[in-house]
């Protein structure tokens, strides 16, 4: 018996030695795994909604201001045919990204657009009627585009 404990000594703590780094390797791992798989399908979501409902509305804000930026140097338009051709052309598509828009469920950012969308029948107005001095008309775009951005602000924070 004597001569048995010495072997038996070096074996446990190889074997206590040799299990304990491979336990830990294999608990990095895991975790290292789990969080990974986290983070992928975060990166999944946020191009998800980047591309099916960020892209789109950040496009339509950016021709909007673009838009009212010409509608902003028309002299003497037909407020009938401005209208006609933004219920061609502009209104399908406010119609579609609104509905991007209120899929975030946020009241804020429903009503910061519905104001967005309010200059352009402003300017039409103002247009139409000359009634009101020509630098309004730059200060309602300037007003857009404060709007568009803190749009595109609260969007990118919902990432």
């Amino acid at each position: 018996m004597t001569n048995m404990s010495p072997f038996w000594i070096p074996l446990c703590a190889a074997i206590i030695g040799g299990i304990f780094p491979l336990l830990g390797v294999v608990i990095t791992q895991y975790f290292s795994f789990k969080n990974n798989r986290n983070i992928e399908k975060q990166k999944a979501k946020a191009s998800f909604l980047s591309n099916r409902y960020l892209n789109p509305i950040f496009d339509f804000l950016d021709v909007e201001i673009e838009f009212l930026r010409k509608l902003s140097y028309s002299r003497g338009l037909e407020s009938d045919e401005v209208l006609s051709k933004i219920n061609e052309i502009q209104e399908p598509k406010t119609l579609s990204v609104l509905s991007n828009v209120k899929t975030f469920n946020d009241e804020d950012l429903t009503g910061l657009f519905n104001k967005f969308i309010e200059k352009r029948y402003v300017l039409i107005e103002i247009i139409s009627g000359e009634t009101i001095p020509e630098y309004n008309r730059f200060k309602i775009v300037q007003s857009s585009i404060d709007i568009s951005s803190e749009i595109k602000r609260i969007l990118l924070n919902k990432l």
